[in-house]
């Protein structure tokens, strides 16, 4: 089975300079960052984050890290079996390459953001990470170009992944949740998938969601 594992709507976005010289861990900030573009995050930007629209949910690419951190270091994205993209909440598409290996510290990993961020690419050959401008989700899925498109939600019409993804061993399969703390999908996520799935009724952290899909994927 050939797979692609994509995260909507990741709460992954910049903060201007400007702005981030009124936080409260200023000195911390540009510790991280150096030269690169700020990264907004609920620890370092809190006391900004609090004014923003829709803070709740804001500054928190800890969310995506934890979901990479799994996938990237999994037998299904080293033996070449899944694909893995981030679509982030400004619609911007990051993608990354066969072999890529991830920072495990958090720090590391908001200063390589930054990096990706300011350069439009991080890394080389096929430990490669890019990021792109798209018009929307729907625009990520024509690029993706899948024949079946899987939405994960607790609101979902099937139950189970496992038997599922059995069905389309034969079918290039997209795999699709959220990277944000609570709430739905900002994008027309249900709109533009042809099964929603749901594993219960509770709302489950990334870390479950993405293991849950590792151990479902068709060995």
């Amino acid at each position: 089975m050939r797979a692609t594992i994509l995260i909507v709507d990741a709460e992954i976005e910049i903060l201007s300079r400007d702005r981030s010289h009124a936080a409260k861990h200023r000195a911390m900030t540009d510790a991280v960052y150096g030269q690169y573009d700020v990264i907004l995050d609920n620890w370092l930007h809190h006391d900004l984050i609090k004014f923003m629209p829709g803070s709740e949910r804001r500054g928190r690419p800890d969310i995506v890290h934890h979901a990479l951190g799994l996938l990237l270091d999994s037998l299904a994205y080293r033996r070449g079996y899944i694909d893995v993209l981030v679509h982030t909440r400004n619609d911007e598409l990051i993608r990354f390459d066969k072999h890529v290996e991830l920072p495990q510290n958090y720090f590391e990993y908001l200063n390589l953001l930054g990096h990706l961020y300011t350069e439009g690419h991080v890394g080389s050959g096929e430990g490669k990470i890019t990021i792109e401008s798209v018009s929307g989700l729907e625009e990520v899925l024509k690029k993706i170009a899948a024949e079946v498109n899987i939405v994960m939600t607790p609101h979902g019409d099937q139950k189970g992944l496992e038997g599922l993804l059995a069905g389309f061993n034969n079918q290039k399969t997209c795999i699709i949740f959220g990277g944000f703390p609570e709430g739905e999908y900002r994008s027309p996520a249900y709109d533009l998938a042809d099964i929603t799935v749901t594993l219960g009724p509770e709302w489950l952290n990334i870390n479950s969601v993405t293991a849950e899909i590792l151990r479902c994927l068709p060995k």
